[in-house]
C-alpha cells in the first residue's frame, strides 16, 4: 500500500564484466539484437556467463515477450549503432536498446528502456486503458481547456496522490506567513508510519524542516513525513482541500483500517457519517502498526482517499512551481518539457497519476487518470506505459507548429 509504484519491468538494465567468449561464432549487434526480440526462445549460448548470472535465458524470454505484448509485432531494428544504441520498431511502438557484444559474438550486455507506444491522435492514446480492468476516470488539460475527460466527477480511491492536499495546505499557510519552509519539526514515534519511505527509522526527537519533510512526501512518497505535516498543520487546515476525505485519514490511519482483524473496523468507517469518523479517529491515532498484520484486500479500495480527477488537476495547479517536483518526474522524460510536476499513488486495487506539463512551447498541460478495481490486483505497469502513451502524445502535439 502507498508504495512507489514506477517500477517497469521493462526498464531493467542487464549489465555484465567483459566475459570469456562461448562461441566462435561472429554476429553483428544489430543482428544479434534481433536475434535476441524475435526467438520464440533464448538460447544460453548467445549470452555471456556473467550476463546468465545476472538474468538468466529464461527471464530474458519473458522480458522479450513482455515487449512484444506491449508493443506488436517486431518488425525491425534501426539506428547505426553509435554506443550499442538501437531503436527496435514494433507495430505499435519503439524500445530503445543497448546491446555490446565481445570479440565473438557473444552479447555481454543488454538493456531494454521504457517502450514507446506508437498512437495516432490523444484519443487513440487514451483508448488504450479500456484493455484495463476496473473502473476508470481521467481529465485531459490544455491550458485553461478541458480536452478529454472520462468519469472526471467520480470520486475514486488514489492513493498517495491524496498528499497534494497535504501539500496545498502547507503552501497556503507558507503565503499566508504562518510557516516557513526553513521551520524544523521533531520525529515523534506516535506520527510515524509504515513505508513507503524511510523517515519511520529516524530516532525520535530528530529534527527535520518543513522543507525536507514536503520533499520525501512528493518525490517518495514517505508516509511517516506526510503523517508528520498532517499533525503539524492540523487536519482542519488540510480539509477544506480534501474533498469529501473528511475527517482526514493519515497513512498511519489508513494502514490502521487495513490490518488483519480490523473488519469491523472498516465497517464501522464505511457506514459512519464525519462525526461518528471523527470518533474513531483518536483510536486509529493509538493503533499499533505492523506490516506483517496488513490485509491489503482490492475489495477494500473504497477505503482510501477519494478525490476526482478533476479535483487532482486542481490541487495540482497550484502547487505545480514548487522546486521539489523537480526531484521525481514521475514516466515523463523531463528533457522533453520545460518543466514537468507528478505524484502519484498506488494500494491494492489502486493506481492514480496527476502530471502538470509544460511543454517548451509554453503550452500547459494537466493528465490526470485513475483506475480502480475491487476484484484484482490492477497491472501497473501497463497502466504505466498507457499513462506514458497520452504524455507522449501531447509532447508531439506541443512540438507542431
Amino acid at each position: 500500500m502507498l508504495r512507489r509504484f514506477l517500477h517497469l519491468a521493462l526498464g531493467l538494465a542487464l549489465l555484465a564484466a567483459n566475459a570469456p567468449a562461448a562461441s566462435a561464432t561472429t554476429i553483428t549487434p544489430a543482428a544479434a539484437l534481433e536475434r535476441v526480440l524475435t526467438a520464440p526462445a533464448e538460447d544460453p549460448a548467445w549470452f555471456s556467463p556473467a550476463l546468465l548470472a545476472q538474468v538468466p535465458a529464461s527471464r530474458m524470454t519473458e522480458i522479450v515477450a513482455s515487449i512484444g505484448k506491449q508493443l506488436g509485432t517486431f518488425e525491425r531494428v534501426t539506428g547505426d549503432g553509435a554506443g550499442g544504441n538501437y531503436v527496435a520498431v514494433y507495430s505499435g511502438g519503439t524500445i530503445a536498446c543497448v546491446i555490446s557484444l565481445d570479440a565473438a559474438g557473444i552479447v555481454d550486455g543488454i538493456f531494454f528502456k521504457v517502450p514507446q507506444p506508437t498512437t495516432a491522435s490523444l484519443g487513440d492514446a487514451l483508448a488504450r486503458f479500456g484493455s484495463l480492468h476496473g473502473t476508470l476516470g481521467y481529465v485531459v488539460t490544455e491550458n485553461d481547456t478541458e480536452r478529454a475527460a472520462h468519469g472526471q466527477d467520480e470520486a475514486l480511491g488514489v492513493g498517495s496522490t491524496f498528499k497534494l492536499a497535504v501539500l496545498t495546505a502547507l503552501v497556503k499557510q507558507i503565503a499566508a506567513g504562518k510557516r516557513r519552509w526553513s521551520d524544523v519539526v521533531q520525529v515523534r514515534d506516535g506520527w510515524k508510519s509504515l513505508p513507503s519511505g524511510f523517515l519511520q527509522t529516524w530516532p525520535d526527537g530528530s529534527h527535520v524542516t518543513l522543507e525536507t519533510l514536503a520533499s520525501l512526501m512528493i518525490s517518495i512518497s514517505d508516509n511517516s513525513a506526510t503523517d508528520l505535516l498532517i499533525h503539524t498543520l492540523g487536519r482542519a487546515a488540510i480539509e477544506p482541500y480534501a474533498g469529501a476525505n473528511v475527517p482526514l485519514l493519515t497513512t498511519h490511519d489508513m494502514f490502521a483500517l487495513k490490518t488483519k482483524g480490523a473488519a469491523a473496523a472498516r465497517k464501522a468507517w464505511r457506514s459512519g457519517d464525519a462525526r461518528a469518523r471523527r470518533r474513531m479517529i483518536a483510536v486509529l491515532d493509538g493503533a499499533h502498526l505492523s506490516a506483517d498484520a496488513l490485509d491489503l484486500q482490492p475489495a477494500d479500495d473504497d477505503i482510501d482517499w477519494q478525490f476526482t480527477n478533476r479535483q487532482l488537476c486542481a490541487l495540482m495547479a497550484g502547487v505545480r512551481h514548487l522546486p521539489l517536483f523537480e526531484i521525481n518526474p514521475g514516466v515523463a522524460t523531463p528533457s522533453d518539457w520545460k518543466s514537468v510536476a507528478y505524484k502519484g499513488g498506488s494500494d491494492a486495487g489502486i493506481i492514480s497519476m496527476t502530471t502538470w506539463l509544460v511543454a517548451k512551447s509554453g503550452k500547459q498541460f494537466c493528465v490526470s487518470v485513475t483506475l480502480d478495481d475491487a476484484t484484482a490486483a490492477v497491472d501497473e505497469n501497463a497502466f504505466s506505459l498507457d499513462y506514458l502513451a497520452v504524455i507522449d502524445r501531447l509532447r508531439d502535439e506541443a512540438a507542431k507548429p
